[in-house]
């Protein structure tokens, strides 16, 4: 269904109906938590669309190919609520493009914002589906090796 990466400790995985060849109803897309590729703050974007995609997210502007992912970082032009532009345009079969959606979302040190593009299999158009994400609490450093601590003393 899916495949992670080696040494994959975290993963978060987004099941996106779509039909596939061998039968399956969803698509996998596996994101993994290391927070040099998606930091809090940051947004990962994911073009599952069958064409390109073109995507503002504050000042960072791309275009993205179809089945391909990118992370940003968090971006630096934010209002007072700590809110960034975002705005999506998808590329139709005459090559031209069509401004799908604009709109804001909080970016903030403890939230992770993920942007999905797709077919809409009931009305044919394109789509986006966004999620916010809470990176993963820190994980504390295991117990050194060495004797167990002493019990208690009575007093």
């Amino acid at each position: 269904i899916a495949t992670l990466p080696a040494n994959c400790d975290r993963a978060l995985l987004l099941f996106v109906p779509e039909k596939q060849a061998d039968g399956r109803l969803y698509n996998v897309v596996v994101i993994e938590e290391v927070s040099a590729t998606f930091p809090g703050g940051g947004a990962f974007v994911c073009n599952l669309y069958n064409s390109n995609v073109r995507f503002v997210v504050g000042e960072h502007k791309m275009q993205l190919g179809s089945r391909k992912v990118l992370h940003l970082p968090m971006p630096k032009q934010r209002d007072d609520f700590n809110m960034a532009t975002v705005a999506v345009q998808f590329e139709d079969n005459k090559g031209s493009w069509r401004t799908a959606t604009e709109t804001r979302l909080r970016f903030t040190q403890g939230l992770r914002q993920i942007l999905v593009t797709f077919l809409d299999k009931t009305s044919g158009r394109p789509r986006l589906r966004t999620f916010t994400d809470t990176p993963p609490a820190p994980q504390p450093d295991p117990p050194a090796a060495g004797p167990p601590p002493a019990a208690p003393r009575a007093r």
